[in-house]
């Protein structure tokens, strides 16, 4: 990769669970104007990658470096381990960002509300930030998230799987907004599709226990093929591509 200065840097990680190695000797830099989307088949090691960057969980060997403060990440986990049955307003959802070291004791400052309210008008929430999040469809939820996560202004922002659960008619309300953010900083995408995130995403890291590492957006079926296990057929004009088992009837 040969890039100075990397914002994160993962040197010859090996980490697993039990027994089971899910990332062997993985390596992979970070740059401060890096849109990354890291992909590989179910089981790979993407997500657990992912947290291994965020330290929530301690690598075998190897080390990661990080040169940010940790209150300067932002994280966006899964969609699906929301429960939105609680009862909060957009606004509250997303101020809970702020609230750092604060505690739970302390009041919000006119700073974190004005803040609030910036962020909600990038993500175009500005309409429902009195609305309960049970009353959200499934792209203003997920905008909801990653507003909490900006509302803290991270140096860099890393999200798993932003467009699973969203709509295809609200996706460009998402996609819109981390285009703008990535002027300033990285973004980190875990995704099973990278069409979504055409024409933004600038690296692609493909893992399935090891981990290829393409400094464009350009991905060959030669490689997906090694990283999947089985044959693929890329199809071109915006159209996903097809991971195809291999049949042998």
């Amino acid at each position: 990769m040969n890039r100075e200065q990397p914002l994160v840097s993962v040197e010859d990680v090996t980490f697993g669970y039990e027994e089971e190695v899910i990332l062997d000797r993985v390596s992979l830099e970070i740059g401060a104007q890096d849109f990354l989307a890291i992909i590989g088949p179910n089981g790979g090691g993407k997500t657990t990658l992912l947290k291994v960057i965020l330290g929530l969980l301690r690598p075998w060997s190897g080390r990661v470096r990080v040169g940010l403060d940790g209150k300067e990440i932002g994280y966006v986990p899964q969609f699906a381990g929301f429960d939105k049955s609680f009862p909060l307003q957009v606004f509250d959802v997303v101020r809970l960002g702020r609230l750092g070291d604060r505690g739970p004791l302390r009041r919000y400052s006119r700073e974190d509300n004005r803040r609030v309210e910036e962020v909600l008008d990038r993500f175009d929430l500005s309409s429902v930030a009195r609305e309960t999040i049970e009353n959200l469809s499934g792209g203003q939820l997920q905008r909801t998230l990653i507003a909490r996560a900006l509302v803290t202004e991270p140096r860099i922002l890393f999200l798993d799987e932003p467009l699973g659960s969203v709509d295809p008619e609200s996706r460009q309300a998402v996609l819109g907004p981390l285009e703008e953010l990535n002027r300033s900083i990285p973004v980190v995408v875990i995704t099973h599709d990278i069409t979504l995130f055409a024409g933004m995403i600038k690296q692609v890291a493909c893992i399935n226990r090891e981990l290829f590492y393409h400094p464009g957006a350009e991905v060959t079926p030669e490689i997906l093929e090694k990283v999947y296990g089985c044959p693929v057929e890329l199809v071109a004009h915006g159209v996903p591509h097809r991971v195809l088992s291999d049949h042998h009837h």
